[in-house]
């Protein structure tokens, strides 16, 4: 499952996105300003960035830029009333992917996340080996020495996460509100039985668990 940003000041233009976003099976966090959605950057893995150029406490531009130099790897789509060149190219030359002027259709949005999305290191299309397992990212399915394997879709969001992830220790609460879109489901206890069921699934008894607990911090898949 895709995890998207929206960062807009136009409360009205901000519901009709998470809306239609969460219809189309992504989670999504929203942003209202620049201050905002630095502190969401600084905690939570995106998969696709939607920037406002103009917010109220800086630009969407300035933004990018910013999430480009945090090493941020999502794809980044900039929205802006502003239809000139000069600002497309401003656009691109601070890293983002792609530029839709308003007013848009959302049918036109919703093609251009998909494509983003598919061109998206984050969410390629693989099938990952985990010794006995193999897990296959596109069709969301896992199996064991090719059997099936039941999990059910969060932790299949979590397992995934963890793989986009691998050999780095991840904090529960940057875990949480990656994969958990309820604050109210979310907590230590809901990941602790989420890895508990996942590991039941994929690790073996005469090897050490796939995913490690890092005690005080979090978790780590171990992806050689």
């Amino acid at each position: 499952m895709a995890k998207l940003l929206v960062t807009d000041d136009d409360d009205s233009l901000v519901s009709m996105l998470v809306m239609n976003i969460k219809q189309e099976g992504y989670t999504v966090d929203v942003a209202y300003n620049f201050s905002s959605a630095v502190e969401l950057l600084n905690d939570t893995s995106f998969d696709l960035l939607i920037l406002d150029v103009d917010l109220p406490d800086g630009s969407g531009f300035d933004l990018c830029a910013k999430y480009r130099k945090m090493s941020g790897k999502g794809s980044v789509l900039m929205l802006t009333g502003h239809h000139e060149i000069e600002a497309k190219e401003k656009a691109f030359g601070c890293g983002a992917d792609d530029y839709l002027t308003k007013p848009f259709d959302f049918r036109e949005l919703s093609v251009r996340i998909k494509a983003l999305l598919r061109r998206s290191p984050l969410v390629a299309a693989n099938v990952i080996s985990l010794g006995r397992v193999q897990v296959d990212l596109a069709n969301r399915a896992v199996s064991r020495e090719g059997q099936p394997v039941h999990l059910n879709r969060l932790d299949f969001n979590l397992l995934e996460y963890l793989l986009k992830h691998p050999n780095t220790v991840l904090a529960q609460e940057r875990i949480l509100n990656s994969v958990w879109s309820s604050y109210t489901e979310s907590g230590t206890e809901a990941l602790r039985a989420s890895i508990k069921r996942i590991r039941k699934e994929i690790d073996t008894r005469d090897q050490s668990s796939l995913i490690e607990t890092v005690y005080g911090v979090g978790y780590k898949l171990r992806l050689e």
